[in-house]
């Protein structure tokens, strides 16, 4: 399964996904795109499931930042949020709340900051990551109220 659009496929195109290097690392950007996809194994690329069998998904938030990589050619800015773990989960769940929103909006502020790991208890070599997040729905849109008195039917 992916999330990629038809026009990606064909152009060849897609944002490239939000990295994390380190604590305090954060994406701000206006959600442009959600999706769900199957998660993949970070090593072997294969895709995982649940021990019932089940496909383990994930939600795939894009947004548009105001990022730009030197190594991204023609970088329009998107980043793709990939939202599989229960700790990024509840931090955009949390923060929709507080925003007196049910779910992310199109047009949405979303900005989701990597705060800090946890203990390493599987002893995998690789903690996991907390974090923090906030969200600002969208503006209502100020479309003009048509003018009644105008004489064109149209």
């Amino acid at each position: 399964m992916s999330n990629q659009s038809a026009n990606d496929l064909i152009m060849g195109g897609g944002a490239p996904s939000v990295k994390w290097p380190a604590p305090g690392t954060k994406v701000i950007g206006e959600i442009v795109d959600t999706a769900t996809t199957q998660q993949t194994d970070f090593k072997t690329g294969e895709l995982k499931f649940w021990k019932d069998g089940n496909p383990k998904m994930q939600a795939v938030i894009t947004l548009q930042t105001d990022e730009r990589d030197p190594e991204v050619p023609d970088d329009d800015g998107k980043r793709r949020l990939f939202v599989s773990s229960w700790r990024m989960r509840d931090a955009i769940r949390d923060a929709i709340k507080t925003a007196g929103a049910k779910h992310l909006e199109h047009g949405g502020k979303l900005a989701v900051q990597y705060t800090s790991d946890g203990e390493d208890e599987a002893g995998t070599g690789n903690p996991p990551k907390f974090y923090a997040a906030q969200y600002k729905r969208p503006e209502p849109s100020a479309a003009p109220a048509p003018d009644l008195l105008d004489d064109s039917p149209f």
